[in-house]
C-alpha cells in the first residue's frame, strides 16, 4: 500500500519569511540563531492552537470556513484573538480568548460582544491581571472588615483607603490601561495621580471569566 500524501503546507507568513531572512543574515550564529528562531515559531504556534482548538471544539474547520466568510466582523474577531494569543504567556488569557470566539461562532448574537471582549484582552497581560486580583483581595477583605458603606445606584463611589492602598502599589501605566478598557474605577483628584476605588461591574465579571478559563476542565463559564 503506497503511503498517504502529507497535506501541503500552508506557504510561510511575511513575518516569517522576514524573521529567516534575518537569520541567515547572520553567517556566526545561523545555526544557534535557526534553532531559536524555529523554538520561538513553535511556542507561538502551539499558544495560537489553544484559541484555535477552542473553536474547532465547537464546530469543524470547512463549516467553520464559511461561517467566517460570511460574517466579517466574525472573521476578524477570530483574526485578533489568534493574534492576541501569540503574544501571551498567560494562559487563562489564551483559553478565554478562545472561548468567547467559540460563543460567537456558534451564536450572531455574540459577535460584538466577542469583538468587545477580544479588543480588552488584548490590551491586558499578566501584571494586569495580577492587580485584578489584587483589587478583588482588597474590595473583599473591606467588604469583611464593614469598611464599605452602601451607597444608592447611580451615586459616587467612595474611596476605601484598603482598596487604593492597592493602586499605589501597582505602576500608573497598569492602572491607565485597565481603566483606559473600562475594568476599574479611578478617581483624578488628588493632582495627576489615579486614586483606585475598585472594580467595575464589567471587570469583575471578566476576572470571573479568566479564573474560569484558568482550569480547562471548568467549561464555557463565561458569565455573561
Amino acid at each position: 500500500m503506497s503511503a498517504m500524501p502529507e497535506p501541503d503546507k500552508p506557504p510561510p507568513s511575511v513575518p516569517d519569511i522576514f524573521g529567516r531572512a534575518l537569520v541567515a543574515a547572520s553567517p556566526k550564529f545561523a545555526g544557534s540563531l535557526a534553532i531559536l528562531y524555529d523554538g520561538f515559531r513553535a511556542r507561538r504556534s502551539a499558544r495560537v492552537s489553544q484559541v484555535s482548538d477552542e473553536v474547532t471544539a465547537v464546530m469543524a474547520p470547512e463549516p467553520l470556513s464559511r461561517r467566517l466568510e460570511a460574517q466579517p466582523a466574525l472573521d476578524a474577531a477570530f483574526a485578533a484573538a489568534l493574534e492576541a494569543a501569540g503574544r501571551t504567556g498567560l494562559e487563562a488569557k489564551r483559553r478565554l480568548l478562545g472561548r468567547v470566539i467559540a460563543q460567537a461562532v456558534l451564536d450572531d448574537a455574540r459577535v460584538d460582544e466577542a469583538t468587545l471582549l477580544v479588543g480588552v484582552l488584548s490590551q491586558i497581560d499578566a501584571p494586569h491581571v495580577r492587580c485584578l486580583e489584587a483589587i478583588h483581595r482588597a474590595e473583599e477583605e473591606a467588604e469583611a472588615a464593614g469598611e464599605v458603606a452602601p451607597r444608592a445606584q447611580y451615586t459616587e463611589r467612595e474611596t476605601v483607603p484598603r482598596i487604593a492602598e492597592v493602586g499605589r502599589a501597582h505602576p500608573d501605566p497598569v492602572l491607565a490601561a485597565l481603566a483606559s478598557v473600562g475594568l476599574i474605577e479611578t478617581s483624578n483628584t488628588w493632582g495627576e495621580t489615579a486614586i483606585l476605588k475598585g472594580l467595575t461591574p464589567f471587570g469583575q465579571a471578566l476576572l470571573r471569566d479568566l479564573r474560569a478559563a484558568s482550569d480547562p476542565s471548568a467549561g464555557d463559564n463565561a458569565s455573561r
